[in-house]
């Protein structure tokens, strides 16, 4: 079948039509700032988010940055 959406798909639709607002993202906006600074200026770097390898949700501690579909 064409142009119809997999499973997975759905899931990702459905998990980001459940997100809600984040209300005091005033708070958070200085850290995101940096984050994209540090990339900017290479001091930070991206790695891809792995599952197979065993790294889950669970696996992402307090206080790191994700990408969300990145």
């Amino acid at each position: 079948m064409r142009d119809v959406r997999s499973n997975a798909g759905r899931s990702a639709a459905d998990e980001i039509a459940a997100a809600t607002r984040c209300e005091d993202f005033a708070t958070f906006k200085p850290r995101f700032e940096q984050v994209q600074a540090d990339l900017d200026a290479s001091i930070r770097t991206t790695g891809r988010f792995v599952r197979d390898l065993g790294t889950s949700k669970a696996d992402i501690k307090q206080g790191e940055f994700f990408i969300v579909g990145g």
